[in-house]
């Protein structure tokens, strides 16, 4: 990481670099990003929670079982007024909610001051201990990424502390007790941002987030849009094919402007140069789920991605990917459920268009 200076890791805490994943559904992505998150954080310890700990005797890591007896009052009740997530591929929908409330677990085996990084397992850490110290600085409370306006995203999350995130996860509980409709970890998410609950890690420049000794150089963090572009879609969205160059409409950057370089002399660094500035993503959402390496310009995947998001290549199309978790059938029940909340929406937006 490029000329970064900061105080010591918070109170000399070494960081928890937490996965999450719930219930039986398949995770091709897990074990490998988890590998290469220790890759360049020997120091921090990785650690996956999980309601079937037996189903992951190969992670690399730590494994702690998340008791799911012992949930938040707000996520009961989201699950009691959306009973159809249930069923709807394998839980998906309803795991991504409730894996960020399974970050409490942590405090089953580590001490309040300990930093959390929470990752999605489809997202390539390309942060150092250096560059987490540079953010830890920075923060007050538990941080996420914002997709939009009103959506938050969770493929990284930053607390300064356990002590801080099991707070703001309280408060969390509370905004999702109150609105149990919420349609998404997204849209609750964006809530804790625009209400100030949790903290925003930035995928634009911004001036507190500018690296000293740099020439306009900012540190950012990937909700979405710059993994998919460099990687493309999750293959479920484009017909069960892969291919690169996605241009996310919620993100205001135009990547496919921009110049991507790899610079091995910085471990390995991505850099995407932009509108005379240069940014530096902490992590990248590899939202298509390939498996990728750490970014190394002798890589030839990474010189054949780095091509095509230059445009100087033309974009190549994976054979057809299997889809394992969105394709199990829905009750008859559980898509009468989904209906009635899909028309529940519909009402509501039309009553807001006409006011």
């Amino acid at each position: 990481m490029p000329n970064i200076s900061s105080d010591a890791t918070r109170d000399g805490e070494i960081p928890v670099i937490a996965f999450v994943h719930l219930g039986r559904n398949p995770t091709p992505t897990l074990n490998w990003y988890a590998k290469l998150a220790i890759q360049n954080n020997k120091d921090s310890e990785v650690v996956l929670l999980t309601d079937f700990p037996k189903l992951h005797e190969d992670f690399s890591g730590r494994v702690i079982h998340y008791e799911r007896n012992k949930e938040f009052s707000g996520l009961l009740r989201f699950k009691q007024k959306n009973q159809a997530y249930s069923s709807v591929a394998g839980g998906y929908w309803l795991y991504s909610l409730e894996r960020i409330f399974a970050l409490n677990e942590l405090n089953k085996a580590y001490g309040e001051n300990r930093p959390v990084i929470h990752l999605e397992s489809d997202n390539l850490a390309l942060f150092t201990k250096e560059a987490i110290e540079f953010c830890l600085n920075r923060i007050k409370k538990t941080s996420v990424v914002r997709y939009s306006s009103d959506d938050g995203i969770a493929s990284i999350l930053i607390s300064p502390s356990l002590k801080t995130l099991l707070a703001d996860l309280e408060q969390l509980s509370k905004m999702l007790f109150i609105n149990p409709t919420t349609r998404s970890d997204m849209s609750l998410l964006g809530e804790a941002l625009n209400s100030g609950v949790f903290g925003e890690l930035p995928s634009l420049p911004h001036e507190n987030w500018k690296l000293p000794e740099e020439s306009e150089t900012y540190l950012v963090f990937d909700g979405a849009a710059i993994g998919q572009y460099l990687f493309g879609l999750d293959p479920v969205h484009t017909e069960n094919r892969q291919i690169s160059g996605y241009i996310n409409d919620s993100y205001p950057l135009p990547l496919n402007k921009a110049f991507w370089t790899l610079d091995n002399n910085q471990r390995h660094q991505l850099k995407i140069s932009l509108q005379e500035k240069t940014l530096i993503p902490m992590n990248l959402h590899v939202h298509s789920k390939i498996l990728i390496n750490r970014p190394d310009a002798s890589d030839e995947d990474w010189k054949r991605y780095i091509s095509e998001a230059n445009n100087f290549l033309k974009r190549r199309e994976s054979e057809e990917v299997p889809d394992y978790i969105h394709t199990g059938k829905i009750s008859i029940n559980n898509r009468i459920r989904l209906k009635i909340k899909r028309l529940k929406y519909k009402k509501k937006f039309l009553n807001w268009l006409g006011n």
